[in-house]
């Protein structure tokens, strides 16, 4: 027998996501990740880059303290030179110098510039201040 009045369905209590919401939040994660994952990697090689070339630049340095200690005049670009920084030119790398720089016997530089460059395209040009041969910039080349 039927009752006047309204009937109601019995509500079911909404106890958690649907097939399709689970997939776009997914979908999301998947988008985000596949944005931010070469964007790591390339921090990891710039990081990499950026402690080599200030390996290079601590040799650099130690010139002076080198031809103070030895009591010798070095050229940048000479064969002694040379082979005191290939030590630290990781493989790579090369430096070169735009003018003629000195490092004399009593530790003092004539100052001027160098650029290093490595095998990814990637070029810096540092200014070495007289009379020490401190290291400023880098500048992109």
């Amino acid at each position: 027998m039927l009752m006047s009045g309204s009937y109601q369905t019995p509500s079911k209590p909404r106890g958690g996501y649907t097939l399709l919401e689970i997939l776009f939040v997914l979908m999301l994660i998947g988008l985000v990740g596949s944005l931010v994952v070469p964007r790591v990697d390339g921090l990891y090689d710039s990081v990499a880059l950026s402690g080599e070339r200030e390996d290079i630049l601590n040799s650099l340095r130690t010139l002076s303290a080198y031809t103070r200690n030895e009591g010798v005049n070095l050229e940048l670009d000479s064969e002694a030179a040379r082979a005191l920084l290939s030590a630290e030119l990781s493989d790579g790398w090369s430096m070169s110098a735009e003018q003629d720089l000195r490092f004399l016997a009593n530790g003092f530089c004539t100052g001027g510039a160098v650029i290093l460059r490595h095998d990814s395209g990637r070029s810096w040009r540092y200014l070495l201040d007289a009379p020490y041969c401190t290291p400023r910039g880098p500048e992109d080349v």
